[in-house]
Parts: structure tokens; C-alpha cells; sequence
């Protein structure tokens, strides 16, 4: 299959499902390494309220919030064009559905999304 315009906006649709990944896992780390140290500090005695005033929370959870919310997103708009793609290319919702491992009605969804982006 050669490059098409499909397979452009397929590639760009990858590109960021990758690219917001990436993002959340890094947060995911930050958050774990936050909370390794937490536990460390409980351990060599600290008082919880104590550590929890030093290292708050907020700024931590609002980061997952806002890098999940954009995987989100990315993952919504990379299924939609990947469906449109492989329709497009001869696969039947039927068949995508058992590939992908979801509901032919999941499946539609997906595709009304895609054309309606075009």
C-alpha cells in the first residue's frame, strides 16, 4: 500500500498516540518515584503529616489528570482512523471487531468518528 493522505493521517494519529504515552508514562514514574520516597521517609520514622506537608500531593495528581486526558484523546483519534483505515482497506467491522477485541458496535462508533473528521 503506498503513501495516501489515509495513511498520512494514520501515521500523524500513531506518531501521537506514542508521543502521549511516552508523556504519561513519565508522570507515571514521577508520581512512583514520589511515592517510593514517601515510603522511605515513613520508614526512617517521619511523621505522615509531616512528609505530606513537605511533598504535596496536588500538583502530582493534576499532571496524571491532564497527561491521562490527552492519552485519552490520542488513543480515541488513533482507533478512529486505524478503523477507517482497515475498513477502508477490505477488513469488515466483523472481522476488525474479533482482531481487535471489541464489539462490532464499538467498532461503528469508531468509524462514524473517523468520517466524520475527514
Amino acid at each position: 500500500m503506498g503513501t495516501s493522505a489515509v495513511d498520512e493521517v494514520l501515521v500523524s494519529a500513531v506518531r501521537a498516540m506514542a508521543e502521549a504515552s511516552e508523556a504519561y508514562k513519565e508522570v507515571l514514574g514521577a508520581n512512583a518515584e514520589r511515592l517510593r520516597e514517601f515510603a522511605r521517609r515513613l520508614e526512617a520514622g517521619e511523621d505522615v503529616v509531616d512528609i505530606t506537608r513537605a511533598v504535596p500531593g496536588a500538583p502530582s495528581r493534576s499532571d496524571a489528570k491532564d497527561a491521562s486526558e490527552v492519552l485519552n484523546e490520542a488513543r480515541f483519534q488513533f482507533r478512529a482512523r486505524f478503523v477507517n483505515a482497515c475498513t477502508e482497506g477490505g477488513m469488515s467491522r466483523k472481522e476488525l471487531a474479533a482482531n481487535m477485541g471489541m464489539s462490532p458496535q464499538i467498532i461503528s462508533r469508531y468509524l462514524a468518528a473517523g468520517h466524520s473528521q475527514e
